[in-house]
């Protein structure tokens, strides 16, 4: 069972004793910490022991949430910040196997098209539900060498690709649809540089167009 102490220093030493109950669903587990018989954290385990998400509460509030993602080929995990007031997005980072940051940066959880100009609407619920929302980074991006020296950096904005797709085996009028889908592509400057920091090159993107790559001296 996973047990951890808290202390608090106020004036004199004094320590705050907290609990666990540990629940199984198959072969994953539950792990709820206890404070004074508040709820502080439920943190779930899968069922090799790897922590897949975590809640923090305080006097009964949700205050934290994250989501680790492990990825078992490359042995690359990530720890996601939820927003709770946006849904599955917020602040990530991702970690090499040796647990040296790899890569931080922001996602944010957007619908992955929309389909508009036509009167059928069951192709269209049916086109929807091929991906009805995708995560995509935007913002601040920040990738690393193992050793800890900054990698790239750059920065990176939604962007909507309108694609026109002819739907085949409709026999009333053949319809075209507009697919709008949204991804996110590099804008600004991006910055290259070796492993003990020296800068390399220098990019500059506009909506996901390369207008400029220059060597640095």
């Amino acid at each position: 069972m996973r047990t951890f102490l808290m202390c608090l220093l106020i004036i004199s030493m004094s320590s705050c004793k907290v609990y666990t109950v540990t629940t199984q669903n198959g072969d994953n587990s539950t792990v709820v910490y206890y404070r004074s018989n508040d709820t502080i954290q439920v943190s779930k385990f899968d069922s090799i022991e790897r922590i897949y998400d975590s809640k923090y509460y305080k006097y009964g509030r949700l205050t934290k949430h994250f989501i680790y993602n492990y990825d078992s080929e490359t042995g690359y995990y990530t720890k996601l910040t939820v927003d709770k007031s946006l849904g599955i997005n917020g602040s990530y980072i991702s970690y090499y196997p040796s647990g040296a940051t790899y890569q931080s940066g922001t996602l944010a959880q957007v619908p992955g098209f929309k389909i508009e100009n036509s009167d059928i609407k069951h192709e269209i619920s049916i086109l929807s539900t091929l991906d009805d929302s995708t995560l995509i980074d935007v913002g601040k991006f920040i990738e690393y060498h193992e050793n800890g020296k900054i990698k790239l950096k750059g920065k990176y904005s939604p962007f909507y690709y309108e694609i026109t797709d002819k739907v085949d085996n409709i026999t009333l009028g053949e319809p075209v649809f507009i697919k709008t889908e949204r991804i996110a592509v590099k804008n600004g400057k991006f910055k290259y540089y070796d492993h003990n920091g020296h800068l390399l090159k220098v990019e500059t993107w506009h909506e996901g167009h390369l207008k400029e790559s220059r060597t640095a001296k």
